[in-house]
């Protein structure tokens, strides 16, 4: 079975890929045939000589229109795709810390051939919260889901599918974003926005939080995929604790690490949500 795992990391995010490479190779999918296609405007040795690596160039586009053009992205190398089994779509900073067979996350029929990973940051006491605000609440917008629909919240780090029902997928988000943008529209959680709408029609398989694990939280699932903390990366103590992170023990964050919290983060949504618990 051939894995294909599109992976984006232009800019400043090329520093991810050496260890989010090695903890793949480790650790993911063991069995399977793994080939990365890494969309980048940057270098890395491990681009060079490498049967299992392909750089598609792309350039880093402003915000928001560097998250609102991934699928279009996975849409332009579609030919570079046609042996893959299945498409894996993973952030830049995500590190496999533990073993992932394959029949933990690839979905059947019953899952539509996709699967998503509900938002870590919705968990309290035992349950997912379902908030509103998570959800695209402009009715104009082609990422509007109605109230009555809404249920579970899925982050957009890691998702994937059979290639087929994954470029599917792609078609319809790339369509409902140039939908909106055409009015000038700009979803609040960009391709998450759209990402929830395509699976409150089409239901996938849903992973738990351990597949999208954020590393500054303490929540009571197993870490599979650990996402690094990349705030303040150049000036902050955290990047000398990057290159150290144990895969197996917890950090501890300085202590005014959410005072610079940015804009259009995830970690800005964190931060806004503990204000309603």
């Amino acid at each position: 079975m051939k894995i294909g795992i599109l992976y984006i990391c232009t800019g400043p995010y090329i520093e991810f890929f050496d260890e989010f490479y090695y903890s793949s190779e480790k650790n993911f999918f063991p069995d399977c045939e793994k080939y990365y296609f890494v969309f980048t405007d940057g270098d890395n040795p491990l681009f060079h000589n490498n049967k299992k690596v392909t750089v598609i160039p792309q350039q880093q586009l402003e915000w928001p229109y560097a998250v609102l053009y991934k699928f279009h992205y996975f849409l332009q190398a579609q030919h570079l795709l046609k042996d893959m089994d299945y498409l894996v779509m993973t952030n830049a900073n995500m590190v496999f810390v533990d073993k992932i067979e394959k029949e933990e996350i690839l979905p059947g029929k019953k899952d539509n051939f996709i699967f998503g990973t509900i938002a870590p940051w919705l968990y309290k006491n035992g349950y997912f919260k379902l908030i509103d605000e998570n959800f695209e609440n402009n009715p104009y917008s082609a990422a509007y889901i109605e109230k009555e629909k809404r249920s579970l919240y899925y982050a957009a780090g890691f998702c994937g599918g059979r290639k087929q029902e994954f470029l599917k997928m792609c078609f319809q988000i790339r369509n409902w974003t140039e939908q909106d943008l055409s009015k000038n529209i700009f979803a609040k959680w960009e391709d998450q926005a759209y990402l929830n709408k395509y699976f409150s029609v089409y239901e996938p398989k849903k992973l738990i939080p351990s597949y999208c694990y954020p590393e500054e939280y303490e929540l009571p699932f197993e870490k599979k995929i650990i996402v690094i903390y990349k705030q303040g990366r150049k000036n902050d103590p955290l990047k000398k604790r990057y290159r150290k992170y144990s895969w197996n023990n917890k950090i501890e964050l300085p202590k005014n690490t959410f005072q610079k919290i940015r804009k259009y983060s995830i970690y800005y949504l964190m931060k806004f949500l503990k204000k309603f618990e």
